[in-house]
């Protein structure tokens, strides 16, 4: 029989055991998602749109949106595994219990969408939405004083 108290705390260990590889995996996954796809991952897990009001607002059909946001989430979970692969001290295994602790571990803190919104910050507007910051114009002057090729056209 586990002691309810020691569970929590196992769990909280194991929690601050991958915290920082998945923080770094998540961050570079969500960096490799388009924006499009950061979207339409918002609209349906932050703002908690319907698939047929996400649809509706895209103009789509709803099985499109569905099947869309599957290979999004696909995406995301393999380049989350990528990324803790790259991590130091990551095998095989260690991925394993991560993953499964992310999903049942109530003590994990890194929220998903949060990096999803950090990324979207991060990224540059589109070019046409950039303010371009304008340069003084070039100015000549015309100037009095012999230049290098005048001297040399006119040898005196």
């Amino acid at each position: 029989m586990i002691i309810p108290e020691l569970k929590q705390i196992e769990q909280k260990m194991i929690a601050g055991r991958y915290r920082e590889h998945l923080a770094n995996a998540m961050a570079a996954a969500c960096n490799r998602l388009t924006p499009d796809e950061r979207i339409l991952l918002l609209l349906r897990y932050e703002a908690d749109f319907s698939l047929q009001k996400i649809a509706k607002s895209l103009g789509t059909h709803c099985g499109r949106v569905s099947r869309r946001l599957r290979k999004v989430q696909e995406k995301l979970r393999d380049s989350i595994i990528y990324g803790l692969s790259t991590e130091p001290d990551m095998n095989g295994k260690a991925i394993a219990e991560c993953l499964r602790d992310m999903i049942g571990n109530p003590y994990h803190e890194i929220s998903l969408l949060d990096y999803i919104k950090e990324s979207m910050a991060q990224r540059k507007p589109p070019v046409g939405t950039r303010q371009w910051v304008k340069r003084p114009a070039l100015i000549l002057v015309k100037s009095n004083r012999p230049t290098i090729n005048s001297r040399v056209a006119d040898p005196e």
